[in-house]
């Protein structure tokens, strides 16, 4: 019997989570396709060959890295999208930035364009901001992004001329 339709009565089964009893004799005795899974989990094949594969597949830009930043509040969060900048990625392209706090409130998506991440406009989001603070001893809010089409009642956005132009990255 070829390894080959172990491989697919392993994916078969991881597939459909039925019993291994189960199992569709095509890819042959449960017993048979069991044992080569329980083998390669108890000898590290697996994780290999997860490893591998993802390997390839980032080599072909076939993946998208997210990069999920939460920050506190109250601590300091200028300079973070230029550190990313700055960062190694392989491939630039793939990468998406979202940043939000503790409480969940999200802040913004951005993506690479040209060397540097652009935020990207997120439909149905505006972003509504709170009045500057009253001197450069407190961090610059960069507004949070909120649902607009939730029929629910929005704060009312702060005018232009009392907003922080501070930039909050």
């Amino acid at each position: 019997m070829g390894r080959r339709r172990l491989i697919d009565g392993i994916r078969w089964r991881v597939r459909t989570g039925a019993p291994w009893r189960d199992l569709p004799q095509e890819y042959g005795p449960w017993q048979t396709v069991y044992g080569l899974f329980r083998r390669w989990q108890r000898d590290g094949t697996w994780p290999e060959l997860l490893t591998r594969l993802q390997a390839r597949a980032d080599a072909a830009g076939l993946i998208t890295w997210e990069v999920n930043v939460e920050f506190e509040k109250l601590r300091g969060r200028q300079g973070l999208l230029k550190h990313l900048e700055s960062l190694p990625w392989p491939h630039p392209h793939t990468v998406q930035v979202l940043l939000r706090d503790q409480d969940d409130d999200c802040f913004g998506l951005w993506m690479f364009q040209e060397g540097r991440l652009v935020e990207v406009t997120i439909s149905r989001t505006e972003r509504f901001h709170q009045p500057a603070p009253p001197n450069e001893d407190f961090e610059p809010y960069p507004g949070m992004l909120l649902r607009t089409d939730q029929n629910t009642d929005l704060p009312e956005q702060t005018p232009e001329a009392r907003r922080d132009t501070r930039s909050p990255w």
